[in-house]
C-alpha cells in the first residue's frame, strides 16, 4: 500500500471517529436536556406495570375471599354474620347464594330483590321465577322488554307467559306467542304440545257451552209446559 493510500485510509478513519464522537456529544446533549422528561417516562412506566400487577393481585384475593366467605355463608342460617360479610363485599357470590335459598324456599320478596342484581342472569332468573310463583302474566310482559335477554331464555318466558295465559282460557293470545318460537329453539316441541293442549281445551270449552245452551233451551221448554190438575172423577 502507497503511502497516499495510507494517508487516505487514516483520514477515513479519523473523520469516522470524529462523526462518532459528534453522535455521542449530540447524545449526552439530547439527554442532558431531556433527562428529567425520559426519567419520568421511565418512572410512569415502572409504576402502571407494578399498579397493574397489583390490582390483579387485589382482584385475585378478594375474589378468593368472596368464594372463601360463600363456602362458609352455605353452612349458615339466612342472614348469619357470613352472609352479611359476603354481601359487604359486593361480589355476585352474594346474589347467587340468596337466589339458590330463595328458590328453595320459593321467598318472592328475595327474588323481587334480585330481579334488579348487577349480574345480567341472575336478575333475569329471579324476575322469572318471582312471575312463575305470582302467576303473574304482567311480570313476564315486563321481563321480555329487558335488552340483552338471552334468546332461549327470552323463549323459556314466553312458554310460561303463554303456558298462564292457557290457565285464563286466554287460548288466542296463548297461540299467538307460541307462534313466536322458533323452531330452532328448544322449547319449540313444548310449544307445539301446548299448542295442541290448547286447541283441545277449546273445543271442550265450546261443547261445554253448547250442551249447556242446549240444557237451558230445554230447561225453558219444560217450563212452558202447563201440567193440567188431575180430576176427582166424572160425575156420572
Amino acid at each position: 500500500m502507497s503511502l497516499k493510500e495510507n494517508i487516505n485510509y487514516i483520514k477515513e478513519e479519523i473523520s469516522t471517529e470524529e462523526k462518532f464522537l459528534e453522535g455521542l456529544i449530540r447524545a449526552e446533549s439530547w439527554y442532558k436536556r431531556y433527562k428529567n422528561i425520559f426519567i419520568l417516562i421511565i418512572v410512569v412506566a415502572v409504576c402502571s406495570f407494578l399498579g397493574y400487577r397489583l390490582m390483579s393481585w387485589y382482584q385475585e384475593e378478594k375474589r378468593f375471599d368472596s368464594f372463601m366467605l360463600y363456602s362458609e355463608a352455605l353452612k349458615e342460617q339466612q342472614g348469619g354474620k357470613k352472609w352479611l360479610a359476603l354481601q359487604e363485599t359486593g361480589s355476585t357470590l352474594y346474589d347467587f347464594l340468596l337466589l339458590s335459598t330463595a328458590l328453595k324456599t320459593h321467598n318472592q320478596e328475595d327474588l323481587k330483590q334480585l330481579s334488579n342484581s348487577k349480574d345480567g342472569f341472575i336478575a333475569a332468573f329471579s324476575a322469572y321465577e318471582e312471575s312463575s310463583l305470582k302467576g303473574d302474566i304482567s311480570g313476564f310482559d315486563v321481563l321480555l322488554k329487558r335488552e340483552n335477554l338471552e334468546p332461549s331464555f327470552k323463549y323459556a318466558a314466553m312458554l310460561q307467559k303463554a303456558y298462564l295465559l292457557l290457565e285464563e282460557n286466554r287460548i288466542q293470545e296463548a297461540h299467538q306467542i307460541l307462534l313466536q318460537i322458533p323452531q330452532t329453539s328448544g322449547v319449540y316441541s313444548i310449544a307445539q304440545a301446548l299448542k295442541h293442549y290448547g286447541v283441545i281445551q277449546m273445543e271442550v270449552t265450546q261443547n261445554t257451552d253448547l250442551q249447556s245452551s242446549e240444557v237451558n233451551q230445554q230447561k225453558e221448554g219444560l217450563e212452558g209446559i202447563e201440567i193440567a190438575p188431575q180430576g176427582q172423577g166424572d160425575e156420572s
